[in-house]
Formats: structure tokens, sequence, C-alpha cells
């Protein structure tokens, strides 16, 4: 019988199972017994039942001949519990046996469960997994029965092994709301928190991270794709013969990723459960992994405080959202690295960030690769404080693996460089904007850093537009206030609004190779103080304005007016009624106006 009722719900004292709350018994056997006593509550009375954990240490010792010291699955309305003020420990060591062991599992479908004031610590386990697989609270099974309305509040990890949290969803099986709030994270052995397949929804809220050897919240893409058929596939046919689409909560309109082709598409049809018709965009389907990106989406990651533990993380990445589809991290404080590869439709905005390490794997604070899209990073406070010889950045994103990003907007941005570096690169990007933002440098005697750098290298560029920042060096000189160029082509760029202070050069527009400008860069109004501005030698020409309207694109019947070196015939495409200036011209070689034709002859000195 419950040692104490209310009206809504039943508490089971573990003392009254017999467990020792000195930390010298071993109380499994105790705590097996009351989540048994509570879970038959639950399914007799339909009240919520709690176990309850009054002040001590309670000693787990010994792995049994499954994977989880205390599984729940299939149970709902349980509440497993510490008191407000002694909180108690749950300490688990022993011999892991080279395999997976884990203290709490959720897992078969189990809903509306809480874990709260508690402390759960992982010993010095002798054998633990070698693969690291020894985690304190494991959310779902990785198989498709998942467990879903799963808190967690007021507790503490302390030196997992493994995870001190670990969601793993399934196809077919997701784990979803997950509430992760007000917890402490000390020194886990492997993440703090990681997402792995098949989870959604989730919140993690008000936390602090300390310490630790890998990332203290990570998404971990393995695992979470399936393969299509080797038949049948076509363009917008894609099939999978061990799939059940109808089951997995798919409808018209979802959108699915091909991971081999790094691009995503929309369901126009569910045809069967082994098949479903999609919009073009891809090559084939055949034998291309693919997932459905709205099921690994949708998180929450809101005010909680990440701490590097005097450099334990070697790479200073603390926080790893690969593959994140439609995730908000929002208002933390990071004290290292942000790393995000392929993520989509995400936002990371009111952050504050510390950046201090040097390892070649993360030397950025914000540092995101591959396939990204419609990725917004606004109005962060990020500083880079490393006391290494490498140039370092405040926010990076950049092709990588043969991918390049495809749209980002980085926007009211506070970014102070107190080490040589960079204060936006951004590598092979189709499509950005980037404005707003104030980076300043404050490190003695620099002459390296750059505040805004577009590169295309490896990939062309379609759009840029780099608006009404403030960029200015305080006790340094910047090499380069916004550098936009490459080897690569670039389309279309737009430059200025705000102010440069303090740069060698102010703008510059470089380059290398077979890298061109297709249309001369448009120069809107600004304040740049310094030695000016370096048209690109592909071009030679900035077109600095419009007549009567915006700056029209090249060949515009609009007239522009251009601003560059040389005779412009036979070299700047314009419309008619265009102004040529060359500031390097002499008498009837400086101003030029276009008179005939819609290509880059039919100019007339003046």
């Amino acid at each position: 019988m419950p040692s104490g009722t209310t009206d809504t719900q039943d508490v089971f004292n573990l003392l009254d199972y017999g467990a020792d709350s000195t930390g010298v018994s071993d109380c499994t056997t105790a705590i097996t017994k009351a989540l048994a006593a509570a879970a038959s509550n639950v399914a007799s009375t339909s009240r919520r039942s709690t176990v309850f954990f009054p002040g001590g240490k309670y000693h787990i010792t010994g792995r049994l001949d499954r994977i989880p010291q205390f599984e729940l699955k299939g149970l709902s309305r349980i509440t497993i519990a510490g008191g407000l003020g002694d909180r108690a420990r749950l300490y688990m060591d022993g011999d892991s046996k080279n395999g997976n062991w884990t203290m709490f599992w959720v897992d078969g479908e189990s809903s509306d469960i809480l874990f709260s004031n508690l402390t759960l610590e992982q010993g010095t386990l002798s054998n633990p997994d070698p693969d690291e697989q020894n985690h304190i609270l494991q959310i779902g099974s990785g198989v498709a029965n998942g467990a879903t309305d799963i808190r967690v509040r007021d507790c503490e990890f302390v030196n997992s092994k493994g995870d001190g949290i670990r969601l793993l969803g399934e196809f077919g099986g997701a784990v979803e709301r997950v509430q992760v709030q007000r917890c402490r994270f000390l020194n886990c052995g492997r993440s703090s928190i990681s997402f792995q397949r098949w989870v959604r929804n989730c919140v993690i809220e008000g936390c602090y991270f300390y310490g630790g050897t890998d990332q203290q919240i990570d998404f971990e893409p393995t695992g979470f794709a399936l393969t299509a058929d080797s038949a049948g596939c076509t363009a917008t046919t894609l099939r999978y013969s061990a799939g059940h689409v109808t089951t997995y909560g798919l409808k018209p309109g979802d959108e699915v990723y091909n991971a081999t082709e790094k691009k995503i598409v929309q369901i126009v049809s569910i045809d069967s459960d082994t098949q479903i018709t999609t919009t073009g965009g891809v090559t084939d389907w055949t034998s291309d992994q693919f997932y459905f990106p709205l099921h690994c989406a949708n998180h929450l990651i809101v005010g909680n405080q990440f701490v590097s533990g005097l450099g334990l993380n070697a790479q200073g990445i603390l926080v790893s959202l690969e593959e994140a589809f439609h995730v908000r991290f929002v208002d933390n404080e990071v004290q290292g690295t942000l790393y995000g590869l392929n993520m989509r439709s995400c936002t990371i905005a009111n952050n504050r960030f510390e950046w201090r390490e040097g390892d070649p794997t993360g030397y950025a604070a914000l540092r995101i690769i591959e396939a990204t899209d419609e990725l917004l990073v606004a109005n962060n406070d990020i500083t880079v404080r490393a006391e290494t010889g490498r140039l370092c950045a405040g926010i990076d994103i950049a092709y990588q693996n043969g991918y390049a990003p495809v749209s980002a907007v980085v926007t009211g941005n506070n970014i102070r460089m107190q080490y040589p570096g960079t204060g936006i690169t951004i590598t092979d990007i189709d499509r950005c904007l980037i404005a707003n933002n104030i980076i300043t440098v404050d490190t003695y005697g620099d002459s390296r850093s750059v505040g805004i750098n577009v590169e295309a290298i490896d990939n062309p560029v379609s759009d840029v537009s780099i608006v009404d920042n403030i960029i200015a060096a305080n006790t340094g000189t910047y090499a380069i206030g916004i550098q936009v160029g490459g080897s690569a082509s670039i389309t279309s760029v737009t430059v200025g609004g705000g102010y440069i202070r303090n740069c060698l050069k102010d703008i510059l527009f470089p380059s290398s190779g077979n890298g061109q400008f297709l249309n001369p860069p448009v120069l809107i109004a600004g304040a740049f103080e310094d030695t000016g501005i370096v048209p690109p030698s592909s071009t030679k020409w900035i077109q600095l304005a419009g007549v009567g309207g915006s700056a029209p694109t090249t060949n515009s019947l609009k007239p522009a007016v251009y601003w560059g070196s040389g005779n412009p015939n036979g070299v700047l495409s314009a419309g008619v009624g265009c102004l040529a200036l060359c500031y390097d011209g002499g008498p009837g070689k400086a101003l030029y106006v276009k008179e005939s034709g819609t290509g880059n002859t039919g100019w007339t000195s003046k």
C-alpha cells in the first residue's frame, strides 16, 4: 500500500521497500519493487503515482542481464522524485561487462513520465562499453515504439560514461515532446544530451552544462537515413520496400531530404506503404539515402549555459547541431563553438558566445558547414578571445565535403575580435544577406583582420547583399573592411551603408583564377573613411547608383552610373543612357555615355 495519498497522486517511499539511503547496500531490488508497485497502482486507479527517494545516497551496483537497470516500458503517469531539500543521490557503479548499461530507460510507448529533484551519477564503472554506450537516462529504444511527454526537471547528471540523457527514436517510433528544464550536467563522458534519429518537438531550457570531453548537446544523424530501392525509383518516385510510410505520420506537403544529393523536395502523394511521389529536384532516388526532416525537428534550446570546463573539450565544440531542422537556439550562453552541418530552417539568435579555443576543428564561435539553407543568425553577442597563432572567426559559414551552403541571413550581431581574424566569413553560399552587424577589432598592432569576407571558391555565388554594417578597429587596423570575390563567379553583389573605419582597404573586390563578377557590384551610400574601394579586376567597374530609381541590373533599360578604370567600350555592358566615370582617365577620357546598343559597345567619351 502507498505510504501517502492525495486525490490525484499516490506516493511510494523507497524506504518502505527496503532501500538503504546510506549508500552502503545495493538498492536495485528496492527500486524495482517500488516502480512495479507504482505502475500497478496507475493501472488499477488511473492516478499518478510517485516513486519517492528521501534524501540520502542510493547505491546501484552490478549490471543485470539486460541493458537498463530500471526500464519504464509502456508506462504512464509515473513520477520519480527526490525531496525539495536534501536531494537524493542515485549512484551507479560496478561491472558494465564491456556492454551497454543504462540507469533508467524509458521506452515501449511510455508517456507522461516525470523525473525531478534527483542527482543521477555514474561512478567508476569497470569494463565500460568501448563505444561509450553507458548512459544515465535513455528515452526511446531505437525500435518502432518510442516515448512521449517525458519531463526531466531540477535534476543533476554527473560523470556519465556515455550520455547524461540520450534521446533515441526510430522510424515509426518517434521520441517527442521531451522537456529538460533547470537541470545540471557535470562532466558527462560523451554528450550531456544527445539527439539521435526521429526525435521531435523537444525543449531544453534553463540548464547548466559544464565540462566533458564531447559536445554538451549533440545532434547525431547516424542511423536516421533510409536507403531507397535500387530499382523502381525515378526523379519523382521514391520506393522503399522495407518501409511502412503510411504509418510514419507522413502527408502530402511534408518534406523529404535526399541525403545523397543534399536536396530537399516535397511529398505529392502517398502511393502505398512502400512508395511515395515527390516533387522534382533530385536526379534519381535509386539507392539514394533519404529521411523525413519533420520527424527530426522542431526543437527549442533556450536559456542554457554551456561552459567548456577548463578546456576539457579539446575541440572547443560545445553544441553540435548536425542535420538540425526547424531548431531554435536562442538566449543561451556558450563558452566555445556552436557547430552546425546541413542545417535547415534554423534560428540562432540572442545568444552570447565567448570563444577561446584554437583547435583546427573549431576555429570560430559559430561554425556552420555544408548544405545549410534558410539559416537565420541574428542579434548574437560574440567575443573571440583566442590566444593561438591562427586566424579565427566570429561567424563562419562554409562549403565542405563537396557541398555548399544555400542561403543565410546574418543580421544584428555584435562581434568583438580580440585576436586577429575575420568577423563574418561566408564561402560558396548561393544567397546571403549580411546586414546591421557591428564588428570591432580590438587587437594592438593587428593588420591581418577582415571585417566581412564573402568568397566564391569552389562554387559560383548568385546573390550577396552586405548593407548597413559598422566595421571599426579600436586598437588595431583592419586589413580589409569588406571583401567579396574569389576564384569562381559571383552574379550580383550589393555593398554599402553603415560605415567602415581604420582599415587599410575599405571595400575590396578581388578576383583570382577564373573568378569573375557577372554584373558590376552595386555600391550604395555609406561612410568609408580610409583608403577607399577597389573595383574587381574581372569587370573594373562598380555600379554606384541608379538614376530615377533603384540601381538597375546589367543591360536594364534604366540608366545607371558606373565608376571604374579604363575605356568601358567593349568591357562594360549597360543600357542606353548610362554614365561611366573613369577615375584614371584624362581629358576626354573621364566621362563616357552609353549612346547605343544593349551590350558592352556604344560608349562615347565626353
